[in-house]
């Protein structure tokens, strides 16, 4: 062979060489790197009201070394108990998930997405570099089925009060309690009659509100307040103190009176004083209307029957709020005199029931 064609073939050679490592230069990018080494997973309890926090996997550049140039992102999804169905759940591309309503009787899984830009070597020729993404996705293990958020009764940190004077016919008034728990908490109250302990207490029928009167019939007994708190769990209850055991009616200094309907026998109705003004023929008398336990009665009705020196309507007069009733009479001389006084209830008669009566001796000038 000439030399010129031992020329000619080593150029053609020396092209296809060239040819051939440029496809390899400028062809395909790398395999698809990076690889998955181990999938995200997730921990946390799956329980209405937990928060899983999720733990990334790891993935692998062409080097074997942690993809450094990668984009990663997640996203959490919400499955069927058998599995199916997963989906993103809207909002939720963070580390970590609080689990809601939405997620009771559900399974949850955490993923990871990963991103790269896989580029192969630049052709100088040709100006030109093949490139394409990647995107790939790692997923957890499912959770267990997601349980709701366990509901509990709600606690009391503080009781109920209750105060006021433990007397017949005086107002008690409760305070309502301290309480923590779940969920919408419901208060009510409701009164209940103790013994003289404050033990064996019986609730008190129709007595619900956050005031009570006492009556008769609790007289010798402790009264107290049991206060209730419902929610989601159910109903817990927390009583007051007892208070002191209550006592008859009787006059305080706040309380000196009490209304005619406020006695009833055994007590009995008493015209205990009568005070006489006169100026010149004028005679004004002021009849006082008390009971057995020294309350002066409002609202009893007074007669007063003068003689003698005294003349002037006998018309019955009602007792004022200090259990005064007051006449007035023309004296017609001077001298002793006597003034008969009967009290009685409305609507009853002298000398009957509680009615009282007097007779009182006037000095007229």
């Amino acid at each position: 062979m000439s030399y010129l064609s031992k020329r000619a073939g080593l150029r053609v050679l020396v092209v296809a060489l060239t040819s051939a490592l440029a496809l390899i230069v400028v062809g395909a990018a790398s395999a698809e790197f990076p690889t998955k080494r181990s999938d995200p997973s997730l921990r946390g309890t799956p329980q209405e009201g937990q928060t899983l926090t999720g733990l990334t996997g790891q993935w692998l550049d062409a080097n074997g070394l942690p993809c450094t140039d990668c984009t990663m992102s997640y996203t959490w999804q919400r499955c069927a108990l058998d599995t199916s169905g997963c989906a993103d759940i809207s909002g939720a591309t963070g580390y970590s998930y609080t689990l809601g309503a939405s997620d009771v009787g559900r399974r949850i899984r955490f993923v990871e997405w990963i991103f790269k830009r896989d580029c192969g070597a630049y052709n100088n020729a040709a100006g030109t570099q093949e490139c394409h993404d990647v995107t790939k996705n790692g997923t957890s293990a499912l959770t267990p089925e997601i349980m709701p958020k366990p509901v509990t009764t709600a606690t009391a940190t503080a009781p109920p009060t209750v105060q006021g004077l433990a007397m017949e016919d005086e107002v008690l008034r409760a305070t309502g309690g301290t309480w923590t728990g779940p969920g919408t908490i419901t208060k009510a109250i409701f009164w209940q009659r103790c013994n003289t302990a404050g033990e064996g207490c019986a609730t008190v029928v129709g007595a619900t509100g956050p005031t009570y009167r006492l009556t008769v019939a609790d007289v010798g007994t402790r009264l107290r307040v049991i206060e209730t708190a419902s929610n989601e769990g159910g109903t817990a209850q927390s009583p007051s103190t007892p208070t002191a055991v209550v006592d008859e009616l009787r006059p305080t200094a706040s309380r000196p009176t009490v209304a005619a309907s406020k006695v009833n026998l055994p007590n009995r109705l008493l015209v205990d004083q009568l005070v006489a003004k006169q100026t010149g023929d004028k005679v004004t008398i002021r009849i006082r209307v008390s009971d057995t336990r020294g309350f002066r009665v409002t609202g009893i009705l007074v007669r007063s029957q003068p003689t003698g020196l005294l003349v002037g309507s006998s018309a019955a007069r009602a007792t004022d709020a200090k259990g005064w009733a007051t006449f007035v009479y023309s004296a017609t001389g001077a001298g002793s005199t006597y003034v008969y006084a009967e009290a009685a209830k409305k609507g009853e008669k002298a000398q009957t029931s509680v009615s009282s009566a007097n007779l009182f001796r006037v000095r007229v000038k």
